[in-house]
């Protein structure tokens, strides 16, 4: 019984593990579109950029 119930908290972990890491990947656009909102909304200037990179694994817990 330990078994099966250790062997299912580790997938879990696992998965969201995988999960952490595959959010920015396929959400890339849709994260670069509101940080460029929202910095526009908060400063008297237009912000914009080209190259995004986002990781939430390389620098856990801050978003990277």
């Amino acid at each position: 019984m330990l078994k099966k119930i250790s062997i299912v908290v580790i997938g879990l972990f696992v998965v969201l593990f995988a999960a952490a890491a595959a959010i920015p990947l396929f959400f890339k656009k849709e994260i670069d579109a509101k940080i460029k909102s929202s910095i526009n909304e908060s400063v008297n200037a237009k912000v914009d950029f080209k190259d995004l990179d986002l990781t939430l694994i390389r620098s856990f817990p801050n978003l990277g």
